[in-house]
């Protein structure tokens, strides 16, 4: 009986150094993934005012020159958040139900796609805002990236 134990000890030992880190691994030097990926691809956020609504102009290019896709994994392919001294004033997402389901789409080299939304201001105080435009991406390529890829926060004056 004491040589089972001793047996299973042994093996349990044996286990757990196989799973230890190496201390001969290899260094390797990290890659700014991330840097690399918004070389990949442009994202720009325009906006305009009239009297009643902020327009938001979301603008994604594909700057390879191979086809690219991105997937959203539900309907929603856009979150658009206005701020005035760090309080929520419009959320895009608020109120709504989006579909379940992967979306795709294919951008050929050098094309880009816009995507527009509307901020009604009617009640709003004329001001400085703090505007965050973002796609929400869940790949690119069947491959996830970084958050703030397709993000940009900008202040944008309501007249």
């Amino acid at each position: 009986m004491k040589k089972q134990y001793l047996f299973i000890i042994l093996a349990l030992l044996m286990l757990l150094s196989a799973c230890g880190k190496s201390v001969n691994a290899p260094v390797i030097e990290e890659v700014d993934e991330e840097e690399n990926e918004l070389k990949d691809w442009g994202f720009e956020v325009t906006t305009e005012q009239d009297e009643s609504a902020l327009h938001v102009k979301m603008t994604v290019t594909n700057n390879l020159e191979e086809k690219q896709s991105i997937d959203f994994s539900s309907g929603q392919k856009y979150e658009v958040v206005l701020r005035s001294n760090g309080e929520e004033v419009y959320r895009y997402s608020d109120g709504k139900m989006f579909t379940m389901a992967i979306i795709t789409e294919g951008f050929e080299p050098g094309e880009s796609k816009t995507y527009e939304q509307l901020i009604p201001l009617d009640g709003t105080l004329a001001g400085e805002y703090e505007l965050t435009a973002e796609l929400v991406v869940a790949a690119v390529n069947g491959e996830s990236v970084a958050d703030s890829i397709f993000k940009q926060v900008t202040m944008v004056e309501v007249k």
